[in-house]
């Protein structure tokens, strides 16, 4: 089952960052349109790109949960992210952020790298074939254009020997761009 969702709320999150990042170029004594041109290049809309990286860590069954994708990340579209091979009828959560590289070996999750700076997290539990997915909706009016982001699923495994109960699949690069 697929849950629906837009960008708009994570495009939030990020305009409270670059509101910050304004206040402190003001408080500098430059303009913002001074850090915007000082050595700036003509704007030119980015490509959109998706790309899937990293490796996922075992399930107590021998799994790999591996994140897949449909659909493609332009203006006003849709982009479907899911994962495939977890643990049937586990809740797994969908992390969105920015990216990062952090193993979690020296927390006792051998095997297991945190590709995700979580902006959010959203759960769901995995079907009898132990996949689950969300839908989202691209804004149309090229406000998410550029927008860079990571995803990365989470599933809690009971048949792992490790500290905490959880496996991590491989991640997935978003750049959206203009169709």
């Amino acid at each position: 089952m697929k849950r629906l969702f837009t960008f708009v709320p994570l495009l939030a999150a990020l305009a409270v960052a670059h509101s910050g990042l304004a206040i402190a170029v003001k408080e500098a004594g430059f303009s913002p349109q001074d850090v915007a041109t000082e050595g700036a290049s003509p704007r030119s809309d980015p490509p959109a790109q998706i790309r899937t990286h990293g490796s996922a860590c075992m399930g107590g069954l021998g799994e790999y949960p591996r994140i897949e994708y449909a659909g493609d990340a332009t203006s006003g579209s849709a982009l479907d992210v899911t994962v495939r091979d977890a643990l049937f009828g586990s809740p797994a959560a969908l992390m969105v952020g920015l990216p990062t590289n952090f193993s979690l070996d020296v927390i006792g999750l051998t095997g297991c790298t945190v590709y995700v700076s979580p902006i959010a997290m959203m759960w769901t539990t995995t079907d009898l074939n132990g996949d689950a997915g969300f839908h989202f909706w691209i804004p149309g009016d090229g406000s998410a254009v550029g927008l860079e982001l990571e995803f990365q699923w989470l599933i809690m495994d009971a048949g792992v020997l490790n500290v905490v109960p959880i496996v991590l699949s491989d991640a997935l690069s978003v750049q959206v761009g203009v169709p």
